[in-house]
C-alpha cells in the first residue's frame, strides 16, 4: 500500500504545480520500488529459513529416531537380561526349596530313629530296672521273713523255757 507523499504550500509555489506532482509521483515510485524489494527479499530469506528449518528438522528427526531405536534396544536388552535374572533366581529358588525339603526329610528320618532308638533303650532300661527291683525286693523280703521267723521262733523258745 503506496504512501502519497504530501508537499507544502511553499514548496508547490517555488517549484510550480507539475514539477512537484512529478516529484511526489516519483517518491511514490521509489516507496513501490522499495517495497517491493524488500518484499522479495525477504520472500527470499524466508524460503532460505524456511529451507534450513526444513534440514535441521529432518536431522534432528533422524536423530532422534536413531536415539529412541537405541533407547528401545538397550530397554529390550535389559528387559531380557532382567527375565534371564529372574528366570535364574527362581531356578536357584526352586533348587533351594528341593534341598531344605531334602534337608526336612533327612533330618525327620534322623529324629524318628532316634525316638525308636530312644524307645527301645527306655523300654530295655524299664526291663531291666523293674527285673532288679524285683530281685532287690525278694531278696529283701526273704530277709524280712527270715527274720522275722527267726524272732518268732526266738520268742517261742524263750517263752517255752
Amino acid at each position: 500500500m503506496p504512501v502519497t507523499a504530501k508537499l507544502s504550500k511553499k514548496f508547490y509555489e517555488t517549484l510550480g504545480d507539475e514539477i512537484a506532482n512529478e516529484l511526489v509521483e516519483w517518491f511514490n515510485q521509489v516507496d513501490v520500488a522499495y517495497h517491493t524489494g524488500i518484499r522479495e527479499q525477504f520472500d527470499t530469506n524466508f524460503a532460505r529459513f524456511d529451507a534450513k528449518l526444513e534440514q535441521r528438522v529432518s536431522g534432528l528427526s533422524g536423530s532422534m529416531d536413531l536415539r529412541f531405536a537405541r533407547s528401545d534396544a538397550a530397554l529390550d536388552r535389559l528387559r531380557q537380561e532382567m527375565d534371564a535374572g529372574f528366570a535364574a533366581s527362581e531356578a536357584a529358588s526352586r533348587q533351594v526349596r528341593r534341598e531344605t525339603d531334602a534337608g526336612f526329610g533327612q533330618l525327620r528320618q534322623e529324629m524318628d530313629f532316634l525316638r525308636s532308638e530312644l524307645r527301645g533303650e527306655f523300654k530295655s532300661g524299664l526291663a531291666e530296672t523293674r527285673a532288679e527291683l524285683l530281685k532287690w525286693m525278694f531278696i529283701y523280703w526273704v530277709g524280712s521273713a527270715a527274720t522275722t521267723v527267726g524272732l518268732i521262733l526266738t520268742v517261742i523258745s524263750v517263752l517255752r523255757s
